[in-house]
């Protein structure tokens, strides 16, 4: 369970924190493990790949692959409509 004052983890045993020393309420830890059981596993909705990986760095992973994606996209774009993109880039000039 975790301290509903500085927010660390702490044995459901605990009757205090140790982390801030403020008394941990019995109420508090009858709240927190209904809301564990309502809440969903995340861990097996990440599937194998993903499983225990911080939010934060799967947005960063993702980042990469969506900058990789629209590079290939252009790419095949460009392999494919060689004569639309000539026809493009002499308009411009």
């Amino acid at each position: 369970m975790y301290c509903m004052h500085c927010g660390e983890n702490i044995p459901d045993s605990s009757k205090f924190c140790k982390y801030c020393g403020q008394r941990v309420d019995e109420d508090t830890a009858k709240v927190q493990e209904k809301a564990a059981e309502k809440a969903p596993h995340t861990e097996t909705e990440d599937g194998f790949f993903f499983k225990g990986v911080h939010p934060i760095k799967k947005i960063l992973m993702l980042i990469p692959a969506a900058l990789l994606t629209l590079v290939v996209a252009a790419a095949v774009f460009v392999c494919t409509y060689p004569q639309l993109i000539s026809e493009v880039w002499d308009t411009v000039r």
